[in-house]
């Protein structure tokens, strides 16, 4: 027996049918072992995953007699289960497999017996126990008696087991002999003697018989041909299923026969056979196999007599049956009568092949007839047109079986339909391409026919919409009043009644959408064999039509009209030059001017009228221009003529135009009184003169930016404008507060004239003007009562110019500062009109422009010369850059920073001076500014030197906007930082560097500190030592930094060494050697090994006596092509000497120094009269960095 999984114990629980529920039936088990055993609990414990369930239980306590479960934290049985064996327990308090078990607590067991209780096939369901609240010593015989009653438990289930499968059985056979009764076949059970053992109640319904007196007869009682041997023979045959279903005659009670179909099935009940028999009536599909044969026989004469061929394909077997005359349609010879369905398939033509498979498959899943018009190759190649009908045939379960059907050529057929559906088509297209719509009408008035044309009309989608409505209620109900139109006085039905045509335009016919619209229709009989059948009715939309009519008629009267209110004289003459019409103004014209109406007015000729003016040289143009214009030699004539009288001047365009009309010829005369223009044409020649010369002045002007030359021009000019005797500019100053005026040009008149003057000053004749109060014209100066009101002179002053007439304008910038004043004069009086005053005043504006562009101009230069200065001169780099990133200028400096030629710069993109691993930086940068998403930025970058080295510059980029706000290029400042990134890079490395240094330096430090204080006995003695090391440590640091860490002399570490005892000892110190220079490390670690030695020498050896003394000295040596320094210690005259016991720390401390720090050799000799102590450090470790 061997333990049972978890998956495998619930589905043996569950075949058990023992549930959550306690079973009733095992109590007596449980019962037996509380009376066997004396004890008060005894449990069917069934254990499931997480827990353990009661199925029975005797004596257990509240609660658990309730729950009838515990967790497994209770359990002793879920051992059981997993030994799959007996568990007895004494005493569980001490036995050790059940320590921590709460069922010893809350369930108060002591002493425990168990046995596993056993599945049917073996597995462990659970244990049978017996629980005792006081210890107890089980014995063989009790664990015996629980093991018997285990198997009573194994017995139980066994037989529930099967009193259950007894159970379902007899419900199986019950349900079988349900579906027997309801069978529509009869069936027939039998012993091998043919004995009828049972039958069901189709059976006894069949034949007549009772079930009780069909058990008393034998099967040849009802199915004579059936005797004993037969039954036996299908008995045997049956066994070996090898009976195929056969037909046969049952025979009924009442004598009658009735054809049946028997399948036979063998059956047994341990050694004894049966045979179970089923008859099926096949009286109904003997029937229909007869009316079949019929049906096909006559089906054969049609296929034959209408020349069809007739197809069968069986489904599930996969071939097709065909008729001889469908043999005859593939090109098959005669006897062909099988095909398989691939075959028949590949007579369909390529092109039809796929949609009569899909066509098939179609029939097939949804059982629809099945129907299709393909061509086929026939066997000897020829095309042929066929039309194929079939039906699927199913089985009782709905499964196709057969597909039926026929196949009749229609190659000619399809030709006449071809040829038919062609002339249909090109007559549908003929009516559909007409614009006017048609439609026929049989006898009732109903649509037969429409074409596009009238479904477009009358607003349909497609002319099927009126297919067979009653044209006239769906169009033609309303007349064009809005009065009803009742349909037997329709004029279209006139066609029926008259046998006539009718034409009509004056009638509506209404859209889809019921509006109404004007048409014009013909209607026109149809007779067919003699008889009439309908109307065929054409029709027109002539809305367009009549709106055009109306046009025409409105448009007569409004041009009738517009030209009678034309000022324009107009007359419109025909072919032969006669006037046919005239306006209101050709009248009026006339009539005004005396002219008799018969020689200008309608029905005058106007040839006549133009010769009878003689030699006039404009009638005779206009003569010889009419002609011309009649006879189609020029299409219009157009000349201007004066027509003065004493007292006016007039001046009139005659213009002659040729038009044709489907009626003839006809020429338009029109006179256009032009006096205002001419008049205003002659003032504008003169003002335009003045402006020209207002123009080129201007011209000038805008020209000239020197100051000087600038005002004289424009005093020269004004001058000579206004027609002044004299004219002179004077320019607005300061002069110690009191605001005066300085000559700036003159004209008409000798500059030394106006010098012996005082200039002028803001008097009430000059102030308004140098003020900029607008204008003074005066006719005579003298006459105006501001003029000689001032102090010093009063009136015209001695040798003054003589000034009558007099004109001030002032000369204000835009900005509405007053430069100063142009000033004329003339002798005369009412010399200087308005117009001169305009002229003036146009150009004192344009001098104020040209004289503010001169300023700014001048300001320009100087600003740029200061720009120039600056931009070349600068201490940094400057370059202004294209926003596509190419170098506009760059001023000397950048060249230098670059090595670069500054002229050969301009062109160059700015990213090809960069180094490489910054260009991207700087496209960024660049796109940013220029974006301006960026408006100023610092950077740190490299520039590229023309020699290949990078120089390190800070860059300041912003950007330049133009007038209109737009960008216009990135100017960048590079300075040059090479030195100070240099500084920095330098001091980076000496912080790097003492930090390094620092930490070595700590670290020796507390190497030191620890080992001395290891070895010193007393805190005086560390301080004693530490303090000396650390003395020794300072001395070379301080060498060490006066070389900036790059190394120390050994002369000088010797010396600083020596030096605190050069006093005491001066004659005892002999040092030579070669001048050696260490590198930091070495000079450490040898400075160290030196002060142990002198220390040593000072506590213990040749310095403390002073008779001692101590000699070293230093070489270079060249052993195997390597170079070494070898450093030589010796003592004499001190206390006589011994090898130590044990190696101190000034030893241990020379030895690491040399040997670890310097890759050395470290030997010392013990001598009677001094220690002698040997260093050899080769190149490699004091030489260098």
């Amino acid at each position: 027996m061997s333990p049972t999984s978890n998956q495998d114990r619930r589905a043996a629980l569950r075949r058990a049918g023992l549930g959550e529920a306690p079973d009733k039936a095992l109590d007596r088990i449980t019962e037996l072992v509380c009376s066997s055993l004396s004890v008060p609990v005894a449990l069917i414990s069934l254990v499931d995953g997480h827990r353990q369930f009661f199925a029975c239980a005797q004596g257990l306590s509240e609660p658990w007699a309730t729950r009838l479960e515990t967790p497994l934290s209770h359990s002793f049985c879920k051992h059981v289960v997993s030994d799959a064996a007996p568990v007895v327990v004494n005493d569980s308090r001490v036995d050790q497999r059940l320590g921590g078990n709460l069922a010893i607590s809350e369930l108060d067991v002591i002493a425990y017996l168990g046995v596993p209780l056993l599945a049917p096939e073996g597995h462990v369901l659970g244990t049978l126990c017996a629980v005792d609240s006081r210890p107890r010593v089980w014995r063989d015989e009790d664990t015996q008696t629980m093991t018997t009653l285990a198997g009573v438990f194994t017995d139980h289930i066994v037989l529930r087991n099967r009193t259950v499968e007894l159970e379902q059985t007899a419900e199986a056979l019950a349900r079988l002999q349900v579906f027997s009764d309801r069978s529509p076949a009869a069936q027939i059970i039998v012993d091998v003697d043919g004995r009828v053992l049972s039958v069901n109640s189709t059976a006894c319904e069949r034949l007549g018989y009772t079930a009780e007196e069909l058990a008393t007869l034998h099967l040849g009682d009802i199915q004579p041909d059936a005797t004993s041997e037969m039954v036996r023979h299908l008995l045997e045959e049956a066994r070996s299923q090898n009976v195929e279903p056969f037909e046969s005659q049952h025979r009924a009670k009442d004598g009658r026969t009735f054809p049946v179909e028997i399948s036979v099935a063998a059956t047994s009940s341990g050694e004894i056979h049966y045979l179970a028999i089923t008859a099926s009536d096949i009286t109904e599909r003997k029937r229909r196999v007869a009316d079949l044969a019929a049906r096909e026989s006559r089906l054969r004469f049609a296929l034959d007599a209408g020349a069809m061929g007739a197809w069968d394909w069986d489904v599930r077997g996969g071939r097709v049956l065909i008729s001889d005359r469908q043999a005859q349609l593939l090109g098959l010879p005669a006897g062909c009568v099988e095909l398989d369905p691939a075959q028949a398939l590949e007579f369909v033509h390529a092109g039809d092949r796929s949609r009569v498979r899909a066509d098939v498959q179609l029939a097939i899943e949804s059982g629809r007839d099945f129907e299709v018009e393909c061509r086929i190759v026939r066997a000897d190649g020829e095309e042929r047109w066929m039309l194929s009908r079939g039906q699927m045939m199913r089985d009782a379960v709905n499964k196709p079986t057969r597909l039926l059907g026929v196949m009749l050529d229609i190659t000619q057929r399809r030709a006449t339909y071809e040829e038919l559906r062609l002339r249909d088509e090109r007559i549908r297209s003929l009516l559909d391409a007409t614009a006017e719509g048609i439609y026929g009408l049989d006898m009732e008035g109903r649509c037969t026919f429409a074409n596009e044309s009238c479904a477009r009309l009358l607003g349909y989608d497609s002319a099927d919409q009126l297919l067979g409505h009653n044209m006239h209620t769906l169009i033609h109900h309303h007349r064009p009043d809005g009065n009803v139109y009742p349909m037997e006085e329709c004029r279209i039905f006139a066609t029926f009644q008259k046998n006539e045509g009718v034409h009509v335009d004056d009638e509506v016919f209404f859209r889809r959408d019921g509006t109404a619209f004007p048409v014009e229709y013909w209607s026109h009989p149809v007779t067919r064999d003699g008889e009439l059948v309908g109307s065929v009715v054409t029709f027109l939309d002539i809305s367009e039509r009549l709106d055009a009519q109306h046009r025409i008629v409105e448009s007569e009267v409004f041009l009738r009209s517009s030209i009678n209110s034309l000022g324009t004289h107009l007359a419109i003459l025909d072919s032969d030059a006669r006037i046919i019409r005239t306006n209101r103004a050709w009248d009026e014209f006339g009539a005004r001017n005396g002219a008799n109406a018969d020689r200008i007015g309608e029905q005058a000729n106007y040839l006549e009228v133009c010769a009878a003016a003689g030699d006039d040289e404009v009638a005779t143009s206009v003569r010889r221009a009419l002609e011309e214009l009649l006879a189609g030699d020029r299409q219009e004539f157009a000349i201007e003529y004066p027509c003065h009288s004493p007292e006016e001047q007039r001046w009139f365009l005659l213009r002659l135009t040729r038009f044709e009309t489907p009626s003839g010829t006809y020429a338009v005369s029109a006179h256009d009184d032009i006096t205002a223009r001419k008049l205003t044409e002659h003032r504008l020649e003169r003002r335009t003169e003045i402006l020209s010369r207002l123009n080129e002045v201007n011209r000038s002007l805008a020209a000239e930016l020197d100051l000087e030359q600038l005002v004289d021009r424009v005093t020269q000019v004004t001058t000579r404008l206004c027609g002044a005797e004299f004219g002179a500019f004077f320019y607005n100053v300061e002069r110690r507060g009191d605001p005066s005026y300085m000559l700036y040009a003159i004209a008409g008149a000798d500059r030394a004239e106006f010098e012996q003057f005082p200039m002028p000053r803001a008097t009430d004749i000059f102030g308004p003007t140098f003020r900029g109060e607008g204008v003074i014209r005066l006719d005579d100066v003298t006459a105006d009562p501001r003029y000689g009101r001032n102090a010093p002179f009063a009136g015209m002053p001695a040798k003054h110019l003589p000034v009558r007439s007099y004109l001030a304008v002032p000369v204000i910038t835009r900005s509405g500062e007053v430069l100063g004043g142009l000033f004329f004069g003339h002798s005369d009086a009412g010399v200087f009109s308005e117009t001169s005053e305009s002229l003036v005043v146009g150009v004192a504006g344009q001098a104020a422009v040209a004289i503010d562009n001169a300023r700014l101009y001048r300001d320009v230069e100087r600003r740029e010369e200061e720009y120039r200065g600056t931009f070349e001169n600068a201490a940094v780099g400057i370059v202004h850059v294209d926003l596509d990133g190419s170098v506009l200028r760059v001023n000397d400096r950048l060249g230098e920073i670059t090595g670069r030629d500054p002229g050969t710069l301009p062109g160059t993109p700015l990213v090809d001076l960069i180094e490489a691993d910054d260009g991207e930086l700087v496209a960024t940068l660049l796109r940013e500014v220029a974006g301006g998403s960026v408006h100023k930025s610092n950077d740190e970058l490299r520039y590229r030197h023309a020699g290949g080295e990078a120089v390190w510059a800070m860059q300041t980029a912003s950007l330049v906007r133009d007038d209109e706000g737009g960008s216009s290029y990135v100017v960048l400042i590079v300075q040059d930082i090479s030195d100070r990134k240099q500084a920095e890079e330098h001091q980076n490395l000496l912080v790097r560097e003492l930090s390094h240094r620092v930490k070595n330096l700590l670290a020796t430090v507390a190497s030191i500190s620890s080992q001395t204080l290891r070895q010193a006995t007393d805190l005086d003695e560390f301080a004693d030592s530490f303090q000396g090391r650390l003395s020794a440590l300072a001395n070379v640091h301080t060498l060490l930094v006066q070389t900036e860490w790059k190394g120390a002399s050994l002369q000088l570490i010797v010396d600083r060494n020596f030096a605190p005892y050069a006093e005491d000892h001066e004659d005892s110190l002999r040092t030579r050697g070669v001048d050696v220079f260490l590198n930091p490390r070495a000079a450490l670690a040898i400075s160290l090994v030196l002060h142990e030695l002198t220390t040593n020498a000072i506590k213990y050896g040749a310095l403390s006596d002073r008779a001692g003394a101590i000699d070293l000295a230093w070489e270079l040596t060249d052993q195997a092509n390597e170079q070494s320094l070898v450093i030589q210690w010796r003592e004499r005259g001190g206390p006589p000497v011994t090898p130590p016991s044990t190696t101190g720390f000034g030893s241990t401390l020379i030895q690491k120094g040399i040997e670890f720090e310097l890759d050395g050799d470290v030997r010392f000799e013990y001598r009677p009269e001094g220690i002698a102590c040997r260093l050899q450090v080769p190149a490699a470790s004091f030489m260098g960095e």
